[in-house]
């Protein structure tokens, strides 16, 4: 049983030595990483929460107004280029069990946090020791009515997840935590003492899919993975990075997840389903529509070309855990 586990929240929450390190990762968007570290200095009257934001190679006149307006409320380590999100949670993770602090919390610069967020949180790792992480309920950032997920269900064959509750009212949550297959990377509480078995996130997605990769690994090494209802986060989803961007590296990595996880007879329906059923149809219904002939083009092509250009590297085109950019806190 984890140190403080049977002694009430509040206590925990405002003892003098933080138990907890939130990361939030900011990349030219310090509007809203400003918002989100005004919503975190709410969590706790006390100096439980350490807040460290991580600035991914920003503009200079950016960093220059996210430090003019963090200003007293949390860390800035800025680097000099963008390294992606899973290298700045990594990085968070590194920095907190080095200082002795039990949590790290993992967090997008486009939320809003609820009241009582950290403290539900806390309180179910507290009181589940074999659970390696927990995840807020992410809600609508306008209203904060409806949800938009509250943890993901996995579907490995065809490398997708799906948000559980989406489009349900808050009302129609259960009360209870529950467990699920993978938790979203924007806001989640993680246990440094799990890190060690599991490992850091994959730092080759570099953006997307790396909290699909992490969870899959979290399950295999016989951890549960805990939505709480109690905590909620608002969501300004999509935000934090270019539409283009965003989709090119969402369907990169999801082949990339496919080789990493899944069997040759997984993979082989993978590529059938992905090649010829999948990409087909979303390219015509959406990717054209949306980018014109040239460009949704070259965007459905661009994950099996990275992917085909990445095996040929390595000279194989599964990637075995030496092939893979994770490192052991």
């Amino acid at each position: 049983m984890p140190t403080g586990a049977s002694r009430p929240v509040a206590e925990l929450v405002n003892e003098g030595a933080p138990r907890v390190l939130a990361v939030v990762v900011n990349f030219n968007g310090a509007g809203m990483t400003a918002r989100t570290v005004e919503t975190l200095s709410a969590q706790t009257k006390g100096r439980a929460l350490r807040v460290l934001v991580i600035d991914n190679g920003s503009s200079a006149a950016d960093v220059a107004e996210l430090e003019r307006r963090i200003a007293g409320q949390a860390d800035l380590l800025g680097w000099p280029r963008n390294r992606g999100y899973a290298a700045a949670c990594n990085a968070a993770s590194r920095i907190a069990a080095e200082s002795g602090i039990p949590y790290v919390w993992w967090l997008n610069n486009d939320l809003e946090l609820e009241p009582g967020a950290l403290e539900a949180l806390l309180a179910h790792l507290e009181a589940s020791p074999r659970t390696a992480a927990a995840g807020a309920v992410t809600v609508d950032l306008p209203t904060g009515t409806k949800v938009l997920g509250a943890g993901m269900d996995l579907s490995l064959w065809r490398s997708r997840v799906r948000n559980r509750y989406a489009g349900a009212k808050v009302e129609q949550l259960p009360n209870r935590p529950h467990g699920v297959d993978v938790l979203q990377g924007a806001c989640v509480l993680v246990r440094i003492r799990s890190l060690r078995d599991i490992g850091g996130m994959d730092e080759g997605y570099f953006m997307y899919g790396e909290d699909v990769d992490w969870s899959v690994r979290a399950r295999a090494a016989g951890y549960a993975l805990d939505i709480v209802p109690a905590a909620r986060v608002r969501h300004g989803w999509a935000q934090s990075s270019r539409p283009d961007d965003r989709l090119r590296y969402i369907m990169r990595n999801r082949v990339r997840m496919m080789r990493i996880h899944g069997s040759p007879q997984v993979q082989a329906a993978f590529i059938v389903y992905f090649v010829f059923a999948w990409l087909p149809a979303y390219t015509v219904g959406r990717l054209i529509p949306r980018f014109g002939l040239d460009r949704g083009l070259r965007l459905a092509l661009s994950p099996l070309i990275w992917n085909m250009r990445d095996a040929i590297r390595r000279g194989q085109w599964r990637l075995n855990s030496e092939d893979l950019d994770i490192e052991r806190i």
